[in-house]
């Protein structure tokens, strides 16, 4: 696959269009046929049963994300390349404009190794649906032309760095231990939940809800997904918790708390896996969630059965704004500025240290992971302590 790279001309507004949003807005009449084999791909992708697909059906998240790559190289192709007109998944059998593609989104908008290889294995998925539409199409090309996207996404891969050194991170600013999370955001929420026994007001109510959202978070269980979190709910007082409008399910409720237990029905794994159930009874999250559901969401916004809410008392719209959220808050105790995917490394580098197998994969399954990806991914920690475990049986079976 060629590495040439013909980049569209920065000046038009099209190409400004790319680079801000992602993808380019083809035309009414270009868009009709194009959006009726991103429907068919939805289908294909997300059938229960498809015989043609690799592998199991895919998460409404990596689909919808597919499509987003698929738009992005599209509008590209038609900037680029004045030989192309009407858009057409079927431009991912072109192995070499897909190459220039990629080029282009390394050199111009600078993505990083990782979000490259990402890009090339959701292309993957594209190009097994176009051969379902492509009854004439050899397999042994097909194969040809996926062995080369691998080739590819593994360049990509090699060009990643390293995992960081937990010393460099600490010098850097960007990790704290466990514990001295825990402890910052325990001292603040015992300090709330001391004060909202005495009153009720706006300020704090929003104090009991970021706190609530931080020993949710940290202190009483690890770190979920903001993803999932975001559309958490609870039903009003004396209410019961209308349908969920993120599945065709009649009878789904989605991500909510039942009494003192939070349930996540959608997740990144929630195809594959059953609903993660956290029971918080008796813990700090619990008794601020009483206080929050009562009176402290009435106090930020009108009736919503949301549960976390914006500083103008609104529903997050964006699983950006949301994780960008508690970030910001726990600067406010003193601490660095630490992404969920940080607190994620945070919590499993610190339990790893003193949990066994059976601990860790409880943890798996309440965050919904694998032990293998939270071992080799997550903890940063783990082969260097692997490498001391090996050094002490060693020297030990040395010893005479």
């Amino acid at each position: 696959m060629s590495s040439v790279v013909h980049q569209p001309p920065s000046s038009l507004p099209a190409a400004a269009s790319l680079l801000s949003t992602g993808h380019y807005a083809l035309p009414v009449r270009q868009n009709v046929l194009f959006e009726e084999q991103l429907r068919l791909f939805r289908v294909w992708a997300q059938s229960p049963v498809e015989l043609s697909r690799p592998g199991p059906s895919l998460a409404d998240a990596t689909v919808e994300n597919t499509v987003r790559v698929a738009r992005c190289f599209c509008g590209w192709v038609i900037i680029a390349d004045s030989n192309f007109e009407e858009p057409s998944l079927r431009w991912f059998l072109d192995g070499r404009l897909f190459a220039r593609y990629m080029s282009w989104s390394c050199d111009v908008r600078k993505k990083k190794p990782s979000s490259l290889a990402w890009e090339v294995n959701s292309s993957i998925r594209v190009v097994d649906f176009v051969y379902t539409l492509e009854p004439g199409l050899v397999r042994s090309d097909l194969e040809s032309l996926k062995h080369s996207m691998r080739r590819m996404a593994s360049q990509f891969l090699a060009l990643c760095p390293l995992a960081p050194c937990i010393p460099d991170l600490e010098a850097s600013g960007r990790w704290v231990d466990l514990k001295r999370v825990q402890c910052a955001v325990r001292a603040e929420a015992e300090s709330v939940l001391h004060l909202a026994g005495e009153k009720h007001g706006a300020v704090l109510a929003r104090r009991v809800h970021d706190s609530l959202l931080a020993c949710m978070a940290i202190v009483d269980s690890a770190p979920q997904r903001p993803g999932c979190l975001r559309v958490v709910r609870a039903a009003l007082p004396k209410r019961e918790l209308s349908r969920c409008c993120l599945c065709s399910s009649p009878l789904c409720l989605g991500n909510r708390f039942e009494g003192d237990t939070l349930v996540l029905v959608h997740s990144k794994t929630s195809r594959h896996r059953d609903p993660i159930r956290v029971n918080f009874a008796g813990t700090l999250t619990a008794r601020l969630l009483e206080h929050h559901v009562t009176w402290g969401r009435a106090a930020l916004a009108n009736a919503t059965e949301s549960v976390w809410l914006t500083s103008r008392g609104e529903p997050f719209a964006t699983d950006v704004s949301f994780a960008a959220y508690l970030p910001r808050k726990l600067a406010c105790l003193g601490l660095p500025l630490l992404t969920f995917t940080t607190l994620r490394h945070i919590a499993i580098v610190g339990v790893s240290e003193w949990s066994s197998f059976e601990e860790l994969e409880g943890m798996a399954n309440t965050i919904g992971t694998s032990v293998k990806k939270l071992k080799e991914v997550y903890d940063y920690r783990q082969k260097q302590r692997s490498a001391e475990r090996f050094l002490n049986a060693y020297r030990a079976s040395t010893i005479f």
